[in-house]
């Protein structure tokens, strides 16, 4: 019930899909391994709490607070986790497809080689965040068709993450590391690139997609030496500084 405290407990390996355990309090416990598919968690504090290996597919995480929460390996496929605040969050290998990650707060937060494929993050604070694949594995961090129109990518590291066809329009990607990144059909139709690092990153279209747009964006001072071009859009786009062999 709303209200209840189960704080720094162990649940792990517990079945509580489909229950309702929204405004529940359950900061510092562990829930590693947990079915929460389904579940019911809106507003619930999860301070620290271990998500590990949880399924948490289709569950409903509008409002909570997941402070340093650990969603290693967890599963959030079609989750609806708007307005979350989540900063300092480990989320490697986490797989968000398709969720609803609107106007969320992952400050700082660890997001390497996950899958994030057709998520909407529309408005959200990936500030100082690590999209980066992890080393030593086949699997990069998949932003395909991802929705981050407005978000606040300040100083995130995305490099080699695979970005064909996301919306990037509007987003603040000032000082991102970029490296490597697909951008294959990519949108960042007057977003702030300013300082980017972006060496070597895949622009253009490929495999049928819509040429990298870069219309109206602001490319001062950003990197994009040795990049892959087969074909960008930089129309009404700010040069100023910025590095290039294309």
């Amino acid at each position: 019930d709303a209200g209840t405290r189960c704080a720094g407990l162990r649940f792990t390996g517990v079945d509580w899909s489909g229950q309702q355990l929204s405004g529940c309090d359950l900061s510092f416990a562990n829930l590693e391994g947990t079915n929460l598919e389904d579940t019911k968690l809106r507003g619930a504090v999860l301070i620290e709490t271990n998500l590990s290996r949880c399924d948490l597919s289709r569950a409903d995480l509008w409002g909570a607070t997941l402070t340093g929460a650990n969603l290693k390996d967890a599963l959030l496929n079609d989750v609806v986790a708007e307005e979350i605040t989540a900063p300092d969050c480990d989320m490697d290998r986490i797989s968000i497809e398709r969720g609803r990650l609107r106007g969320a707060c992952l400050k700082n937060a660890r997001l390497r080689s996950a899958d994030l494929a057709e998520v909407d993050m529309s408005g959200v604070d990936l500030s100082g965040a690590d999209l980066s694949s992890l080393p030593g594995q086949d699997q990069k961090t998949y932003l395909g068709k991802a929705i981050l129109r407005g978000a606040n990518l300040t100083g995130v590291c995305l490099d080699g993450a695979n970005m064909t066809l996301a919306d990037l329009s509007s987003a603040n990607l000032t000082g991102a590391k970029m490296q490597d990144v697909r951008l294959w059909g990519a949108v960042l139709e007057e977003a702030t690139l300013t300082d980017a690092d972006m060496r070597r990153c895949e622009l253009g279209k490929s495999l049928g997609t819509e040429v990298t747009n870069f219309k109206r964006a602001n490319l001062t001072g950003a990197d994009l030496r040795a990049a892959k071009n087969a074909g960008a859009d930089f129309e009404g786009a700010t040069m100023t500084g910025c590095k290039r062999e294309l």
